[in-house]
């Protein structure tokens, strides 16, 4: 039976022509896109930060029994990783392969690793490289077996490598060991995806021949971060380790789960090659052998290997750097521009110490220009639809608060018909007045009045608390970058904002105060008594005439002297009843009551409850005279004497107390904030530059993606 390449026969062209049937010119330029990586990602790691780019790499991620060490190290070529009992890879270990020409230079030592970590320190034992990576591991992630996304960043120059970058990832795991965390599967695969999600990642997902493919977890998460298959590739190792009469043909040829970029089968060192210390070429030999020699891979031993992995994943990750480039090259430059521009920010305002007094009174004139435009609607945050800002909140509540607070006030809630009987005896004193007393008017109209006092205060704070909050918000970062400046800033504007509120709570109060002390009973809009007396005398007017018409109706026709009489003559009669049945009364001359307060019912006296209604009336008319005048004199002496007076008076106010030549070096002070994020900003800067230089570097190639 014909073998079948996974995947299409022109994939597989492609990629075998990378390395095999390229050459001259295009080959070398190739060759240079993987260190132009390696390059790129030393830069983001210099710096001490996460690269801002998503570069092409390889990711290794495989089972803690599935052979990935031993895969990593046959790619490699040397004995470079820790090995031990459970998980051993706790951080993820980014590998970059450096071919280096032999040189007499070198002492005869051409191979060597470096940490960026520990700078250009070099170490040519290995053993000493394993024992760094634990070290190194045990501080970042601890001692007790936990885990850490940071990598630990290591390169191998050597004339035995190709250029390749790879990413060791922590082996997955089921159950917790010793002080592991309990949930330590699922912190491990939350921290392998986050880096093979990456649409920039290579998955290199490494699964032992002797289990079943379909319960690989390494599959299983590539699956999850690349679900068409377009950047994972298989590699199924110990292929010598299966039961006789079973082979692995359906999981290689991709029958079983297939991959676009296909599988790759491996034979690994056995623990006795280990323990007899047989190297990594040796064993690649015998791989290549037992490939050769055997019935059932022969066919496809060109293409198995440790070896040829290594090959295949170098031209793969060169082919995908060359399609990301241009991308990559885009990212810098718009991240680039992006932190100039805030590193512009920061230096923009000091040009110098002799600049330092021109700088302040710039900061001031642009506070008190912001604080203006907030109350009249001009500054950038007004442009929000999220929620009402500045002076909108103002005269929403001059309207919507103060004005329907006014207009929910009752003159009567605590005003009673027996106050107002009592009130119009006690004007009158011992007389008793012909018309109704003007006394008894104006003394409840000025107690009915003290309610306008408590809303009208209110609403001067409320105004004063929305002062506060646009004095606090506005100024914007450049303020917030000098600490001691920002807060006498504050200080200035929140004392002229109180010393204004005093100002006009007090002519709020005079307001009040004006309406009190003089009771305009001729204004246009105060219905007056003789407009009272009609409105109760209406009602009167109308039940008589309905009387009169009853009568008509019944048929009573007597002349209103007859009528008149008979009414005499009963309650004549009436009286003279009750003289015969009713006891003598005694006399109540001499017992006064030392408190006389006059009753809750309705006045039984005609002109008492006439005096009651109309002075009722008369209160309602002018309590809706002063409401009227207050709803709109209030807002204005509020705009007058603290929202204008602040906003005319903070520039002048903020130059006279801060723009002193003594104080002013501790005013333009920078916080330790603004002085750390400058100084990221220009490490920014810096990395991105270099990183724009090196992908310059690999535009001169004219290398352009297929």
């Amino acid at each position: 039976t014909a073998f079948v390449w996974p995947g299409s026969e022109a994939t597989w062209l492609k990629w075998s022509s990378v390395f095999s049937a390229e050459s001259g010119v295009e080959a070398e330029e190739m060759q240079r896109l993987i260190p132009v990586v390696n390059k790129l990602q030393d830069v983001f790691s210099q710096c001490g930060i996460a690269s801002p780019i998503d570069l092409p790499q390889i990711m290794v991620v495989g089972g803690q029994s599935s052979g990935k060490s031993s895969v990593l190290e046959s790619i490699v070529g040397f004995d470079f990783l820790p090995r031990g009992a459970g998980i051993v890879t706790r951080t993820p270990t980014l590998i970059q392969m450096i071919q280096v020409p032999k040189s007499k230079e070198n002492d005869g030592k051409h191979t060597w690793v470096e940490f960026n970590h520990l700078g250009g320190k070099k170490f040519h034992d290995f053993a000493a490289v394993r024992q760094e990576i634990l070290d190194e591991t045990n501080r970042l992630a601890g001692t007790k077996k936990d885990i850490n996304p940071r990598p630990i960043s290591l390169k191998i120059y050597s004339p035995e490598v190709i250029d390749l970058t790879l990413v060791d990832l922590p082996g997955l795991t089921k159950l917790p060991v010793g002080d592991q965390p309990h949930d330590i599967e699922r912190l491990i695969r939350a921290l392998i995806f986050s880096y093979i999600e990456r649409p920039n990642a290579i998955i290199l997902a490494v699964h032992p021949a002797n289990t079943d493919l379909a319960t690989s977890d390494a599959l299983q998460l590539a699956r999850r971060a690349d679900p068409e298959g377009l950047r994972t590739v298989g590699v199924i190792t110990k292929l010598d380790l299966m039961d006789k009469g079973t082979d692995a043909l359906d999981m290689l040829t991709g029958k079983i789960i297939p991959l676009k970029r296909g599988y790759i089968g491996v034979v690994n060192r056995s623990q006795q090659d280990l323990e007899t210390h047989i190297t990594n070429e040796q064993a690649r030999k015998t791989e290549e052998e037992w490939f050769r020699s055997n019935p059932v891979y022969r066919g496809m031993a060109d293409r198995m290997g440790s070896r040829y992995l290594a090959q295949y994943l170098s031209s793969m990750l060169m082919e995908h750097i060359r399609e990301c480039l241009p991308l990559i090259r885009i990212k810098v430059s718009e991240q680039l521009a992006d932190v100039r521009k805030e590193l512009e920010s920061y230096v923009s305002i000091l040009c110098g110490t002799e600049d330092l007094g021109a700088a302040l009174l710039h900061l001031i004139t642009r506070y008190a220009s912001e604080f203006g435009s907030a109350i009249e609607g001009n500054s950038r945050e007004t442009l929000t639809t999220m929620e009402l800002y500045g002076g909108a909140r103002i005269n929403w509540i001059f309207h919507d608060v103060f004005g329907d607070e006014l207009q929910g006030l009752d003159p009567f809630d605590d005003l009673s018909i027996s106050d107002i009987r009592t009130a119009i005896r006690n004007s009158a004193g011992h007389r008793t007045p012909l018309f109704v007393p003007e006394a008894a008017f104006e003394m409840l109209v000025r107690r009915q009045m003290k309610k306008f006092h408590q809303p009208s205060l209110a609403c001067v704070d409320l105004i004063y608390d929305e002062l506060t909050k646009i004095a606090v918000n506005v100024g914007g970062e450049d303020l917030q970058k000098f600490t001691e400046l920002r807060y006498r800033v504050n200080d200035v504007t929140m004392n002229l904002i109180r010393e204004h509120k005093k100002t006009a709570s007090e002519q709020v109060n005079h307001l009040i105060q004006m309406e009190m002390s003089y009771i305009n009973t001729r204004h246009p809009d105060f219905i007056g008594v003789n407009t009272a007396l009609m409105q109760f005398l209406e009602p009167q007017r109308m039940g008589l005439s309905r009387e009169v018409s009853a009568i008509d109706v019944d048929g009573h026709t007597e002349q209103n002297g007859e009528i008149d009489k008979r009414r005499i003559s009963r309650a004549s009669s009436d009286r003279s009843a009750a003289s015969i049945v009713a006891p003598k009364r005694q006399s109540n001359a001499y017992r006064v009551p030392t408190h006389i307060q006059m009753g809750e019912t309705d006045p039984s006296k005609d002109r008492e409850k006439i005096e009651t209604e109309i002075i009722r009336s008369l209160l309602l008319s002018y309590f809706e005279v002063v409401k009227k005048t207050l709803k709109d004199l209030v807002p204005k002496a509020i705009m007058l004497f603290l929202v204008s007076k602040c906003k005319e008076s903070l520039q002048s106010e903020l130059v006279t107390k801060l723009y002193s030549p003594n104080d002013i070096p501790k005013l333009m002070a920078e916080s330790e904030e603004t002085i750390t994020r400058r100084k990221e900003a220009e490490n920014m800067v810096g990395m991105l530059e270099k990183a724009m230089d090196i992908l310059n570097e690999v535009r001169e190639l004219n290398i352009e993606p297929r």
